[in-house]
């Protein structure tokens, strides 16, 4: 038979492993757009990781409160350098992704129309 004090915290470790199953998700949902993202702009996501970086708890657009993750990752634009990006995810949506401001490869010059 469980008393109270181990019945609360069983009930404690099993919120513990709810979030920790929930945020692992998210993580993925985020690397999954960052890819994406840095594949659109033409870089490379470098050491296929995401750090976090902090949480809080924020309103959404509807006024819900939810909680609002910051995670890092690097990337590189010409291969020589290592530029840092961040993420924004509110709940389960990616609010923003932003770069730093990086060096890009210069274009292939157009061939000579002699």
């Amino acid at each position: 038979m469980l008393n109270l004090p181990q019945l609360f915290w069983l009930f404690l470790m099993a919120l513990a492993g709810c979030y920790w199953w929930s945020a692992h998700g998210i993580k993925e949902q985020a690397f999954r757009a960052v890819k994406d993202y840095c594949r659109r702009v033409d870089v490379v996501m470098l050491d296929d990781s995401l750090v976090l970086r902090g949480f809080w708890f924020k309103r959404d657009a509807r006024g819900s409160l939810r909680v609002w993750r910051s995670f890092l990752f690097e990337f590189t634009s010409t291969g020589d350098e290592r530029y840092r990006g961040r993420v924004i995810m509110l709940g389960h949506a990616v609010d923003w992704i932003e770069l730093e401001p990086h060096r890009m490869e210069p274009a292939d010059p157009a061939p000579d129309q002699d």
